[in-house]
């Protein structure tokens, strides 16, 4: 065998084990957000919710607690894109659940169960879409 091909094969072999990797990181990450992600996003969403309220009184109590207002407000604004983008890669994650669920039953030939999944998976592509905030064309 020539040098070449045992650095390839060597480099294959590091690609192929890095890839296994990846893909579990990104099925852990799928399952927390899948089991925590609402509440995450409900966490987040009061958060928001308290911070602008407390935006509203100081900007209302006066011209000295303005800078506490913008603050607040600030935060309100970071917390409601944190909610909103948490429950999108929730959504996300659960989709991916389900289309590797709907994958799992073809594979295993269970067509019926294949098709049932495969419902739930365009079901969960749709509530992306929406909390993405897309319309249909």
């Amino acid at each position: 065998m020539s040098f070449f091909h045992n650095l390839g094969k060597k480099v294959s072999g590091v690609a192929h084990r890095v890839g296994n990797k990846v893909h579990d990181a990104v099925r852990k990450g799928e399952k927390f957000l899948d089991k925590h992600g609402d509440t995450i996003s409900k966490v987040a969403d009061t958060i928001g919710n308290v911070a602008a309220a407390g935006a509203g009184v100081a900007a209302a109590s006066g011209v000295g607690n303005l800078g506490v207002s913008e603050v607040l407000g600030g935060i309100a604004a970071g917390a409601k894109g944190v909610s909103k983008g948490v429950s999108l890669a929730t959504s996300a994650a659960r989709t991916g659940l389900a289309a590797e669920d709907t994958i799992s039953a073809a594979a295993k030939g269970d067509l019926v169960g294949a098709a049932k999944s495969g419902r739930k998976v365009i079901q969960r592509a749709k509530t992306t879409r929406s909390i993405a905030g897309r319309r249909k064309k």
